[in-house]
């Protein structure tokens, strides 16, 4: 998932000109967190009188494994630690 401190070291094989700077792109599986943060309460919320219960337990208890499985992704691909 992140970059590693050797690619950044080495010089680009695409171009003849080391001093040309790479493009940087956003880090996505990051930023997911942005998203599951505000989503946890709006299930709960957008959820509470059209559908069961038990079915919005189910779907915030699913909500929430699926932020722990990513966290334990990305905690397991990290290489600083």
């Amino acid at each position: 998932m992140g970059t590693d401190f050797k690619e950044l070291s080495q010089p680009s094989e695409q171009g003849s000109s080391s001093n040309v700077p790479r493009q940087r792109k956003p880090n996505y599986g990051i930023l997911l967190p942005l998203v599951y943060a505000p989503l946890l309460p709006l299930i709960r919320i957008g959820l509470r009188n059209r559908v069961s219960p038990g079915t919005r337990d189910a779907v915030f208890g699913a909500a929430v494994l699926t932020a722990l499985a990513h966290a334990g992704y990305v905690m397991s691909s990290d290489s600083t630690m």
